[in-house]
């Protein structure tokens, strides 16, 4: 049976604390890394080596190939951050991924 090492973490918007998981991504082969509290400048998420659709503040997407028994599938992995004190669940950030993976037809 494959497996995909994951890692999850909170990077509490530190710079360092992003380096430090680039490295860690980098040496130890991680297939994937769940982030909370990225490093944000502007708006923009800074220091993670990934690409641009569907980072945002409190969500993070990304599409990625993963082993199965018919072969490599493409599929959009995410981590989301609900806040819990607001009415909208799921975020509206994430019902748009939810949308564009159905418009797609991408799991």
């Amino acid at each position: 049976m494959n497996s995909l090492r994951c890692v999850q973490a909170n990077l509490h918007h530190a710079k360092g604390a992003s380096g430090v998981l680039c490295r860690r991504f980098a040496k130890e082969q991680l297939a994937a890394a769940f982030i909370h509290e990225p490093w944000i400048n502007e708006s923009k998420v800074l220091g993670l080596n990934a690409p641009n659709e569907f980072i945002q503040r409190d969500v993070v997407a990304v599409t990625v190939e993963v082993p199965t028994t018919r072969g490599k599938q493409e599929m959009v992995v995410a981590s989301a951050y609900f806040p819990g004190d607001q009415g909208d669940i799921p975020p509206p950030e994430v019902a748009a991924l939810v949308r564009y993976c159905k418009a797609i037809s991408m799991p």
